[in-house]
């Protein structure tokens, strides 16, 4: 704001307060957070109680300095398929075979519908004007999901955006993946725009891959949690408020062991 009177600490202050506070009363559990790392402002977001959980390393392949993929033949992937709705499980335990378990526990993802939705988006088919172009494949190695990749083409003046998330047992498919998505990416027809992809600081195969295929690191976020404590205020959503609920454990002889 122009012509304030506090300074912007405080104002960024009172809107973390706020927000938890209406969090709170909507009976939300969790707020997520993506802070440029290293930045004086995340003092404020750990005295609101926000904990970071991991970083997100931002990758971007600049057409003008790195090599173009156009003209080299296209990567052997035989595994690899289109999207389809019974993959659904399948990127759930790829999610979970690459994810350390902190992060895990912080994200708390644990319906694979739901996970699939926020990754892919619609589950059902949508008409070519409300899909934009998003492409989603998968390689299917038999037992599991090997790999995921996800291409959103930029339009106007926005990037292209490339997500990605390799097995480890499955390493050698980040680069011919990484390739095949420059290539699919480019052919739509503006070969000048950059690449964005978003990986997490665990998948190192996947950074080396971005490396090697001319993607350069351009900034570090932190991803930070806040778990909500919520307020109980009837009886009816925790029934024990006004009422002691007793176990009896049976002790030794005939002594009785009581928790409450």
């Amino acid at each position: 704001m122009v012509q304030r009177n506090v300074s912007s600490d405080d104002v960024l202050t009172a809107l973390l307060e706020y927000m938890l506070e209406m969090a709170a009363g909507h009976g939300i559990l969790r707020i997520f957070a993506k802070v440029e790392d290293e930045i004086p402002e995340q003092e404020l977001f750990q005295r609101a109680g926000f904990q970071r959980y991991a970083r997100e390393l931002t990758y971007v392949y600049d057409p003008a300095g790195a090599k173009s993929f156009t003209s080299d033949p296209a990567p052997n992937l035989p595994s690899l398929r289109r999207w389809n709705r019974h993959h659904v499980w399948g990127l759930h335990q790829l999610y979970r075979s690459v994810t350390p378990q902190r992060v895990q526990m912080a994200e708390m993802l644990e319906n694979s519908e739901e996970f699939a939705k926020l990754h892919v988006g619609s589950l059902r088919p949508l008409p070519a004007p409300f899909s934009r172009g998003q492409e989603n494949y998968v390689c299917d190695v038999g037992v599991r999901l090997g790999a995921w990749l996800r291409l959103c083409p930029g339009h106007g003046s926005a990037p292209h955006q490339l997500s990605l998330i390799v097995h480890p047992e499955h390493s050698e498919l980040a680069e011919p993946l990484l390739r095949f998505g420059i290539r699919k990416l480019q052919d739509q027809g503006v070969t000048t725009r950059s690449i964005y992809c978003q990986v997490r600081e665990y998948e190192s195969f996947v950074i080396a891959a971005l490396r090697n295929s001319g993607f350069e690191q351009t900034t570090i976020r932190a991803l930070l949690v806040r778990h909500i404590a919520l307020l109980a205020m009837r009886q009816r959503t925790v029934p024990a408020l006004e009422q002691r609920v007793v176990y009896g454990v049976k002790g030794l002889g005939t002594v009785n062991s009581r928790q409450q």
